[in-house]
């Protein structure tokens, strides 16, 4: 018996029993619960009264040991029909003594009693399943039924578990589509994950319009009181913010009173539900009156006025619905505790790892967010009663995009284990399909939800051999691969908005590699299970996608920027064959997902379809490329530069830089198309510029070109006071750069004043920039010229 309990610890880890094993070994010690070609001994016993989880919990067991054998067990009420012998059963049981979500198996006699709380009871029918019937759910479109002989369990079956986390919620596609998956998976969250009855319901549902998070803007809407009380809303350097999603100020008892009627009129609504978000909206433009500033002064953090106003709503819930939980978000500005005040008990605290490397575990990783996540986490321990964490596991920028993350998943799960959290929000890629890796990252992270301590390899061995059937050795191979690739802790972060164009990321010669890898998957299953074959397309898109960003980059210029500075390319023909890759693909899986955004991923499919053309065709050979300065992006929301009308610029207009800080002013992202690799180009800066009485020589204007996939700069040159002509239009022909990379940004500044005064000690009074050019080639003019 020591033997079948040994075996059954090893099954309940790795999700698969060894059934060949078991008959052999302990031949006589075994319970055969339905045998192919042979009728049934055994039926599916469920009580009279028995509830919607529990007979559903019977109808997925029959008909999962159906397909198995061929062998279909009865579901009955009463075990022993009129005039005969009472028969063995598998009992399904419900037990709400163990808890919702905890089930135990036992074998009792020649029975086996399946029995747990109100989805516990489901989740053990999918334990005997998978464990001893080696079923697998991968995802909503493959599930792996093995056929047997028969269906047998150990005859000293007795196995209990519990989930680590009593919510486990998990924002991947999907889990976002297929409540049953959900079920099988045993996710039990709140926010797009359609449990119904049968699966045992939502039990953390937030009600009433006030989700999870950024819910103050419902609560008090700028369009309703701005205009007539501007003084609802932050104070945002000096002036009271009443754009559409403004944050409040916390501290104005009106919002106060108007915020509390609202939460108390959305649980009159929604009674039903327990959870009820009050949560600061998504930006961070926090409120800097002087009420609102004292306050977080003394707690020293921001999270002081949020806690305080949020503890007040609950104060006046918990008067009339005790029952209920309110909930508010530590994220950005307000993830650092505050000093003095407690939630109150009816308050959970909602954590956001958003600002994290998740390249590296939070527990451990070097990297100061994860340093400072930790530090925050240590302060709420102290003093909240109920933490919720909400985890990123995506690159919201790049879905399909190549995002390492898997030496992070785990041991970040056993970190919120280990902090004491009981609700988990692992945040994905659940808008659409096509996500890197996005089934397997659903199916661990469901699974280290349930137990953090399952061993990883066993998981991956099972997952890759059940979603790419013949393919697995192929794209294990390429996803071991990947997660070798250096990342040194510390030196190299994985954030949620990564740039895909970093070569640290992942190296262009590393992506033929993989290209070739995963062609050779696509080779093994052809003419084989066609979801199978779509599952290696769909995952083949992560190196397509990333291939064809960084191609884009090199060989098609941007609408509009109709001058080609380098010759046609190679590169151009691989861009058409991955274009009408990804193109197929897209009519294939309608849903395909390039991003969150939609405007983003929309110019990603309108970018596709300009590749399926010649990218070359609609460009003009030229030796000069001009930029006026309305093509830049400008930082001008903090104040540092403007638009200016001017007839004696080009165009009639001129970007205008304040003498109050050094800040890149103008940038504009270059396509690396534009350019010839093996050419010298020069770069030019039309500008009219007036020193400051006190400059001497110093800078007055600076520009560079940088390369934003290795970080580094190509050129930066510096225009100093004494070779200006104060007031006069003049042409700066500034330095000679070569292009190695697609990803240029090329950017112009006020003066580098002096580091130590800057900010008080200006080099110039006045600087307009008119336009910027890049010429192939010496330019042949004389640096400086005047031109005005």
């Amino acid at each position: 018996m020591k033997k079948i309990v040994a075996l059954a610890a090893v099954a309940a880890l790795t999700g698969v029993y060894d059934c060949a094993a078991e008959k052999s070994n302990l031949a006589g010690c075994r319970l055969c619960l339905a045998e192919g070609g042979s009728a049934t001994a055994y039926c599916i016993a469920v009580s009279a009264d028995a509830g919607p989880t529990e007979r559903y919990a019977a109808d997925e067991l029959s008909e999962y040991i159906f397909r198995q054998t061929g062998v279909r067990m009865p579901i009955l009420e009463a075990r022993t029909p009129p005039g005969g012998e009472e028969r063995r059963a598998v009992r399904i049981m419900r037990d709400d003594s163990m808890g919702a979500d905890a089930f135990r198996l036992r074998a009792v006699g020649e029975d086996v009693v399946v029995s747990g709380g109100e989805r516990g009871v489901l989740y053990g029918v999918y334990e005997l399943l998978e464990t001893y019937g080696g079923v697998g759910w991968f995802s909503p479109d493959r599930t792996v039924v093995p056929k047997r002989d028969a269906f047998v369990v150990p005859g000293g079956l007795d196995v209990s578990q519990s989930p680590a986390f009593e919510m486990r919620e998990v924002l991947w596609h999907p889990a976002f589509r297929d409540a049953d998956f959900c079920a099988r998976l045993r996710l039990n969250g709140n926010n797009y994950t359609p449990l119904l009855a049968k699966h045992g319901g939502k039990p953390y549902r937030f009600g009433g319009g006030l989700s999870i998070a950024h819910t103050l803007a419902k609560l008090v809407p700028t369009a309703k009181y701005a205009k007539d009380h501007p003084e609802y809303f932050a104070l945002v350097d000096g002036i009271r913010d009443t754009k559409e999603s403004a944050q409040l100020c916390l501290t104005n008892p009106d919002v106060l009173r108007i915020a509390t009627e609202g939460v108390l009129a959305a649980i009159k609504r929604d009674p039903t539900a327990r959870y009820f978000g009050v949560s600061q909206n998504d930006n961070q433009r926090y409120c800097t009156c002087e009420k609102c500033a004292a306050v977080d002064a003394e707690e020293e953090s921001h999270a002081g006025t949020m806690i305080r106003f949020v503890n007040a709503v609950a104060a006046a819930v918990e008067r009339e619905y005790p029952d209920k939980i309110i909930e508010t978000l530590a994220y950005q500005y307000t993830r650092k505790p505050p000093k003095l005040t407690r939630p109150r008990k009816n308050v959970t605290i909602c954590l956001c790892t958003i600002e994290c490397d998740f390249s590296h575990p939070i527990a451990t990783g070097a990297d100061k967010q994860n340093a400072s996540f930790r530090s925050d986490v240590g302060g709420w321990r102290k003093c909240a009663k109920h933490m919720y964490i909400w985890d990123y596991t995506t690159n919201f920028s790049h879905y399909p995009g190549v995002f390492p993350n898997f030496d992070a998943l785990q041991p970040n799960i056993r970190f919120f284990r280990d902090i004491g959290a009981k609700l988990v929000f692992e945040q994905g890629a659940n808008m659409g399909a096509g996500a890197e890796f996005a089934a397997l990252k659903t199916w661990l992270l469901a699974k280290w939800l349930w137990n953090p301590d399952l061993p990883e390899e066993a998981l991956l061995d099972r997952f890759f051999k059940g979603y790419y059937g013949k393919a697995a050795s192929k794209i294990r191979e390429y996803f071991d691969a990947l997660q070798a690739l250096p990342r040194p802790d510390g030196k190299f972060r994985l954030g949620c908005y990564h740039d895909i164009s970093s070569q640290k990321l992942v190296s262009d010669e590393f992506l033929v590699w993989a290209d070739g890898v995963w062609q050779q998957a696509e080779d093994a299953v052809r003419g084989e299970d066609p979801a199978v074959g779509n599952n290696v397309r769909l995952g083949r898109f992560s190196v397509d996608y990333m291939r064809f960003m960084r191609l884009k980059d090199r060989v098609m210029v941007p609408p509009g920027l109709n001058v080609r500075l380098a010759p046609p390319t190679d590169d151009a023909e691989t861009l058409r064959v991955l274009a009408h890759r990804l193109d197929a693909l897209s009519k294939d899986e309608p849903k395909l997902r390039f991003a969150e955004s939609d405007a983003t991923h929309k110019s990603r499919m309108s970018a596709v379809a300009t590749a399926l053309k010649d990218p070359l065709a609609d460009f003009r050979p030229s030796a000069r490329l001009e930029l006026e300065e309305g093509r830049f992006s400008i930082l001008g929301e903090n104040g540092w530069c403007r638009f200016l009308a001017d007839s004696s610029a080009s165009g009639g207009k001129a970007l205008d830089i304040f003498p109050s800080d050094f800040q890149w002013c103008m940038q504009l992202e270059m396509p690396g198309g534009a350019f010839d690799p093996k050419a010298k180009y020069r770069l030019g800066v039309w500008a009219k510029i007036c020193p400051a009485g006190n400059a001497a020589n110093g800078h007055v204007m600076e520009a560079g070109i940088w390369d934003r996939a290795n970080e580094r700069a190509i050129g930066a040159w510096s225009v100093k006071a004494g070779d200006v002509r104060p007031d006069e239009w003049m042409q700066f022909d500034l330095g000679e750069f070569s292009v190695d990379t697609p990803q240029l940004t090329v950017w112009v500044s006020g003066g580098m004043f002096d580091k130590t005064k800057h900010r008080t000690n200006p080099a110039f009074s006045s600087l307009l920039v008119d336009r910027v050019d890049i010429s192939i080639g010496k330019s042949g003019v004389t640096p400086f010229k005047r031109i005005r």
